[in-house]
């Protein structure tokens, strides 16, 4: 039996709807900083209440799919103030569909990427817009200057990411992310020594596998921040991850064979990281969503 290539796409969307209407869990654990008491309940709509406690330091409540809110009420007792009540109606978008953009199968993963960014920077222009303002996307690279990257390496850049080179020869994702353009791109060894300053020496007291795999690599992506961390990508199809404070135990991105899926990975792990006056982003298309609850200057916040 054959099924048509219409009721192919019906499936897929009754598939897709049924993904964006499912609950998640929202997994929260409560930060073990400063805080010598902390007695906290977090409740939503339509859920069962949680409670938080040094004793209990972790809850679960299953939300439901689409905009919600988290009424977070407790107390508090730091080392050095005298304990608070707080009460905090935190906002919860669902980015499921902002997410879809990039999951949904599709042969050209450069327009997915490119619906993604103006899903997720409606007001940010493009590099030429305004020269003044900072921009997420750029001019596209040509054939000529990707086939000359790739020869700069020494190897073939995966497809995924040709494609988005395609559409734009790099991208700033805030202030501390980027993907990488055609010219920056270089193998570890150069990323480290010349980009992070590793000394010869210090470089070369890394194990020899490690020295092998910086080696015949390409940086294609970089995260700054407390802890500069690189998304490293080799001729065999695999990809890394390092931070530079310890490039001497690159991880393996287990189960993650293209870039898409590196790129996917990123996003939820760094993209997705809420901010103090910004609604806290759910995916009610993962299973789970872990959160830690932080106390600070007397307010509670939630990051991943």
């Amino acid at each position: 039996m054959r099924t048509s290539p219409s009721a192919l796409v019906l499936i897929s969307f009754i598939a897709l709807l049924a993904a964006q209407a499912s609950a998640t869990e929202l997994r929260i654990t409560l930060s073990q900083g400063d805080e010598t008491s902390a007695d906290v309940t977090i409740s939503a709509t339509q859920t069962t209440p949680c409670r938080l406690q040094q004793t209990a330091p972790t809850c679960t409540i299953n939300l439901p799919a689409g905009d919600t809110t988290l009424t977070i009420t407790g107390t508090a007792r730091g080392n050095r103030a005298p304990t608070t009540a707080f009460t905090s109606m935190q906002p919860v978008q669902d980015v499921t569909p902002m997410m879809n953009l990039l999951r949904q199968p599709g042969d050209d993963f450069g327009a997915q990427v490119m619906a993604f960014i103006a899903a997720r920077y409606p007001e940010v222009p493009s590099f030429g817009d305004d020269e003044e303002e900072p921009s997420v996307t750029y001019p596209a690279a040509s054939a000529t200057e990707i086939g000359a990257a790739e020869q700069r390496l020494g190897f073939s850049l995966p497809a995924d990411l040709t494609a988005v080179l395609r559409r734009s020869n790099g991208l700033q994702l805030g202030e501390d992310m980027a993907l990488f353009g055609t010219r920056p791109l270089q193998t570890g060894k150069t990323w480290f020594q010349q980009e992070m300053g590793v000394a010869a020496a210090d470089y070369e007291r890394l194990p020899t596998d490690v020295r092998a795999l910086y080696q015949d690599s390409a940086v294609v992506f970089a995260v700054a921040g407390g802890d500069t961390a690189i998304l490293l990508y080799t001729p065999q199809g695999r990809f890394y991850w390092a931070a530079q404070d310890r490039m001497d135990a690159p991880q393996l991105l287990d189960g993650i064979t293209s870039f898409r899926q590196a790129f996917i990975w990123i996003v939820e792990k760094f993209l997705l990281e809420p901010g103090s006056e910004t609604p806290l982003p759910v995916d009610s298309g993962a299973a789970t969503n872990a959160f830690t609850l932080h106390w600070h200057d007397r307010s509670w916040y939630l990051m991943r």
